[in-house]
């Protein structure tokens, strides 16, 4: 290409719509690792990073059943910090260093955790396709973060993130006096709440009747006895979850499933939503 001063250069061009689709796909990017950043209460870390560092991978990472991605301090010039280890129980191949843009082609489902500050580690087991939803446990620091992770795929798995709010572990909930261990299904409504000590999470059980006043129960007391109330906590307001218990409120084996203002919110099949709400038929 000549140009007007009278040397030559180089022009790149790429086929009509691919410059827009990498700037959807950049920005779609950076909004889903902000939105796991806040999600999981961990400060967004970015910093002078490109798709040019170095990250440390097992070569069978590709053929994995599970795989942890954990980031660290950077060690030398170049490098991410990042590290994308093979967890199955063999003989681990040599681990090789590959550009942070090659893994994000690669293993784009990797993409959401990148902003993720160091001392991070996130395991997960890889999706059945490259767009599917992510099982993980997260931990920083020491601090295991999987439920707020759980709640976070519940949310943004059935629709209303703009309506989502994240109740805090001191906040009470209202369990009625007719939820005993033997309940073989309960619903769990969230009503607006004036008390900023109440999470504005009702527990009661199913039967037609009336169900009294209840009583207060902190969230960390009632998600120690029953956890599998934790991954609907962030759910908005309005929210009402129909749970199944076929062994008891002490199991851990549950149906559920979530209307708004009525309507119920359906997962896609086979993602990380459905089984969270115990639909993997």
């Amino acid at each position: 290409m000549a140009r007007e001063d009278g040397t030559l250069g180089l022009e790149e061009t790429v086929a009509p719509g691919v410059w827009e689709e990498q700037v959807d796909e950049t920005i779609t990017d950076l909004h889903n690792q902000s939105l796991v950043c806040r999600k999981l209460g961990l400060a967004q870390s970015w910093g002078e990073m490109t798709e040019l560092h170095r990250v440390i991978m097992h070569r069978c990472v590709a053929t994995a059943d599970k795989i942890a991605l954990s980031r660290h301090a950077p060690d030398e010039e170049g490098a991410s910090g990042w590290r994308v280890i093979c967890l199955d129980k063999h003989e681990d191949e040599q681990a090789i260093g590959v550009p942070l843009g090659q893994v994000m082609a690669d293993f784009p489902y990797l993409r959401q955790f990148l902003a993720l500050p160091p001392e991070t580690a996130v395991v997960l087991a890889p999706p059945q396709r490259p767009d599917g939803a992510v099982t993980a446990m997260v931990l920083h620091q020491g601090n295991d973060l999987t439920e707020l992770w759980a709640q976070q795929q519940m949310v943004a798995g059935l629709g209303p993130e703009e309506w989502t709010t994240f109740p805090t572990d001191a906040q009470n909930a209202t369990v009625t006096d007719c939820v005993d261990d033997s309940a073989s299904a309960v619903r769990l409504f969230r009503e607006p709440a004036d008390d900023p000590a109440h999470s504005g999470w009702i527990l009661s059980c199913t039967r037609p009747h009336e169900h009294g006043v209840g009583h207060l129960r902190s969230l960390w007391d009632l998600t120690q006895s029953l956890p599998f109330v934790t991954r609907f906590l962030a759910l908005p307001r309005a929210a009402e979850v129909l749970i199944e218990t076929p062994r008891g409120l002490r199991g851990s084996e549950i149906r559920a499933s979530v209307r708004i203002f009525g309507n119920e919110l359906v997962p896609e099949p086979g993602s990380y939503t459905a089984e969270l709400l115990g639909r993997t038929a």
